[in-house]
C-alpha cells in the first residue's frame, strides 16, 4: 500500500445555499466514490453555518484533503 491511496481520501464538502460559506458535511470519502453515485443522488445534512437541514446533491460537493501528522514511536 502507498501513500498515495490515503491521500485521495478527504472530507466532503458543501457551500450553504443561504450563507454562501463552505461547510464540512461530515462524511470521508474519495474522488473515485463519490464520481460513482448517480447524478441525482443526494442527502440531507444540517447546516453548521445557518443551522438549517439543506437537501445537497452529492454532485454539488467536493472533496478536501486534511493534513495528515504522524509521530512516528522508536522502538527499541
Amino acid at each position: 500500500m502507498t501513500g498515495s491511496i490515503l491521500a485521495d481520501f478527504g472530507d466532503l464538502m458543501f457551500r450553504c445555499p443561504k450563507t454562501g460559506q463552505d461547510f464540512d458535511s461530515g462524511f470521508r470519502t474519495d474522488q473515485q466514490d463519490l464520481a460513482s453515485l448517480p447524478s441525482a443522488a443526494h442527502l440531507r445534512a444540517r447546516c453548521p453555518r445557518c443551522g438549517e437541514t439543506h437537501e445537497l446533491k452529492f454532485a454539488e460537493g467536493w472533496i478536501e484533503a486534511r493534513e495528515r501528522r504522524f509521530r512516528l514511536a522508536r522502538i527499541d
